[in-house]
């Protein structure tokens, strides 16, 4: 799995990227950010509880900050 994952174009430079230089380009981190920002604010909308909400809220913030925190 590992070497066919890193012989997918859309994935591979990244992977490989990130092993080697432990970095994320800078259209890497927007992408997932905007990917974070979807997801989370969708599914704080469908689920029921302001505790679960306000836990994916904590949850996406963070990976966005770990992203943000990345060389690039």
């Amino acid at each position: 799995f590992y070497t066919w994952i890193l012989a997918q174009p859309q994935f591979g430079p990244v992977i490989t990227d990130w092993v080697e230089n432990k970095r994320i380009r800078k259209t890497i981190k927007v992408k997932a950010s905007i990917a974070i920002v979807v997801s989370i604010g969708i599914s704080a909308c469908i689920v029921p509880g302001v505790g679960v909400r306000v836990v994916l809220i904590v949850i996406g913030c963070t990976a966005i900050l770990f992203l943000a925190t990345r060389k690039g």
